[in-house]
């Protein structure tokens, strides 16, 4: 897939920088540069196609790929099994923990990891907070 997509790329870019070179080497010599409004057109033209493509390239050639995007478009209902969770960590360094669709729709859990603030976060202080976030407990319904 990687070779086909580097192969792709450097095809479809290869008209630019052909004039781009080109005129460069014009300027060099003090020679006007090429300006064929059509040449540029489709130049340009190649640029917005590789930039379309890709997605098909991706879809056409990795199976993960159409997976994941089929998963992604269903809105996630094919999600009943699998579990996932948000930590968020607000300017009190309280965590919160997001969704799980095992426990209902969106319980919460509120841990304060240690009473010093962590903004603004001073040097070891950093990595402490960061070591004693994760050890402590995350408990439903506090």
């Amino acid at each position: 897939m990687l070779v086909v997509v580097v192969a792709i790329f450097a095809t479809l870019w290869l008209p630019y920088r052909t004039l781009l070179v080109y005129n460069s080497l014009l300027a060099m010599f003090g020679q006007q540069p090429f300006k064929d409004l059509w040449y540029l057109l489709f130049a340009k033209t190649c640029i917005f196609i590789n930039s379309a493509i890709n997605p098909i390239l991706y879809n056409a050639l990795s199976v993960k790929f159409r997976r994941s995007f089929k998963k992604m478009l269903s809105c996630g209902s094919s999600r009943a099994g699998n579990q996932w969770h948000l930590t968020l960590l607000n300017s009190e360094g309280v965590r919160r923990l997001g969704r799980s669709p095992s426990s209902g729709p969106a319980h919460r859990a509120v841990a304060h990891s240690s009473t010093r603030p962590l903004y603004p976060p001073t040097g070891t202080q950093v990595l402490d907070t960061a070591l004693s976030a994760h050890a402590s407990p995350l408990t439903p319904g506090n």
